[in-house]
């Protein structure tokens, strides 16, 4: 700053100011310096983040890829195991036929009990061959109804009939009890017979001896709808909460005690589901009175006025494409033939 007097002279000594201004902290060199580590920080751990979801999903596609190997070589030991079955239920057909010949002929009682020894564990071979056969058209979903109108308190009294002699040998008190004399409905019996023997395998098995399995049918109503009410119980050892949740699980068993051995494949109840399913029921597993295992199933009550065989939602299909037997009428006579048709000779010839 400079005087100047009012003639205009001006002073030629100046006077000074110095204001020196600060910058704001976030303008200073080190907050530049901590703004340069920030930004390297933050690239490193996005790099760690690219990385460790980079090596996430090569892990998820390594495990995805094992679980499609996995998968694909279950099913073909699942394939192989399944034709083995299926070769098998030809020769075990061709040895129970015989067996039943010679043991319906045979009048020396001890070579017939070693027969019959021999008759009855060869039809529980083909019934795992059966059942395994089942399992597989159930994983592929190719199982379906073939309903017949027939009286189903009557078929199921028959199959009950069955373990009577198995009852008798294990000292097993089986009881049989319908509401109804008779009842006329569709259903498949086929499939209707190995609800029936699978439910009834399993109540013995798990029964001890002098102990009770009763079958009781009772036709009620539920929602304005007709149902058919199977129970199958027993006294045998129980089933835990835990395991009802998994019970009709393929290939699911029970634990069991080391004193306690029972043998199964662990697909039985699983057919009885997808076998009741199919028959547009429900089955569920509750606690018997004491003790012991109650099996209940609820199947819809559907009549066919006519009677004929037809299959679940294809009604107008009154006969299967593929059948293995066909009854033919005899131009010259009025007799009916039977025509066989398999690749194998020796059921041909002795069937």
């Amino acid at each position: 700053m400079k005087a100047i007097n009012s003639d205009g002279f001006v002073s030629q000594e100046a006077t000074e100011l110095k204001i020196v201004i600060i910058p704001p902290f976030w303008a200073t060199n080190i907050a530049y310096c901590f703004y340069f580590i920030i930004i390297i920080i933050i690239l490193f751990i996005t790099y760690k983040q690219i990385l460790r979801n980079e090596r996430q999903k090569f892990k998820i596609m390594r495990i995805e890829e094992d679980a499609k190997k996995k998968h694909e070589v279950d099913e073909m030991k699942l394939r192989f195991f399944t034709n083995i079955s299926h070769d098998l239920r030809t020769p075990l057909t061709l040895i129970l036929s015989p067996l039943e010949y010679v043991i319906k002929n045979c009048s020396d009682s001890d070579i017939k009990d070693k027969l019959s020894i021999a008759h009855r564990n060869a039809m529980q071979l083909l019934n795992l061959v059966n059942q395994l056969l089942d399992f597989r058209k159930n994983e592929e979903k190719c199982n379906k109804l073939n309903l017949s109108q027939g009286d189903i308190i009557n078929f199921i009294h028959t199959v009950c009939n069955l373990f009577t002699e198995y009852s008798e040998k294990k000292n097993i008190h089986m009881t049989f009890f319908s509401s109804c004399e008779s009842l006329y409905m569709l259903f498949d019996e086929d499939k209707m017979s190995k609800i029936i023997t699978n439910l009834l395998s399993n109540a013995f098995k798990f029964t001890p001896e002098n102990g009770r399995v009763d079958i009781s049918l009772e036709v009620k109503r539920k929602d304005n709808i007709e149902l058919l009410e199977i129970k199958v119980s027993d006294t045998g050892i129980g089933i835990s909460d835990d395991n009802k949740q998994r019970i009709f699980e393929p290939f699911y068993q029970v634990q069991q005690k080391e004193n306690e051995k029972y043998n199964g494949s662990g697909i039985g109840l699983n057919i009885v589901k997808e076998f009741v399913i199919l028959h547009k029921g429900t089955v569920e597993i509750v606690d018997n009175i004491g003790n012991g295992t109650v099996f209940i199933i609820d199947l819809p009550i559907i009549r066919d006025r006519k009677g004929n065989k037809i299959e679940m939602n294809k009604a107008e299909e009154k006969i299967s494409q593929y059948d293995e037997f066909e009854i033919i009428e005899d131009k010259q006579g009025n007799k009916e033939k039977i025509l066989i048709v398999d690749d194998n000779d020796d059921l041909r010839l002795h069937a």
